[in-house]
């Protein structure tokens, strides 16, 4: 019983984020919300939005790969980036074919 309160307890949390990000994004869309620019740590984005899409990937038999290196540092807005890496992880589920890996890496 413990393990799957836990399940659903990080299922409410990522939607919860999900919805708070979709509700920046359309703030964004319609110019009601100003652009934040801060350093932010790029890793630790990309290992929570993996998180937010890991039952996503785990229905299509995916795994998700990050090489981004630890501590990666970045200078962008937090709402703004987590919306373009979750676009591109929720679009490499739906674009990639059942039991694949695809991988997130740092470009130089």
């Amino acid at each position: 019983m413990t393990s799957e309160l836990q399940s659903l307890h990080g299922s409410a949390k990522r939607v919860y984020s999900l919805l708070d990000n979709l509700l920046h994004w359309s703030l964004a869309q319609t110019g009601k919300i100003d652009i934040q620019i801060e350093k932010i740590n790029l890793s630790e984005i990309v290992k929570d939005n993996i998180q937010l899409i890991s039952n996503m990937a785990n229905e299509k038999g995916l795994y998700v790969v990050s090489n981004v290196p630890e501590n990666m540092m970045v200078y962008a807005d937090l709402n703004l980036i987590n919306t373009i890496i979750r676009n591109l992880l929720t679009n490499s589920i739906k674009f990639t074919k059942k039991r694949w890996c695809f991988h997130l890496c740092e470009i130089r």
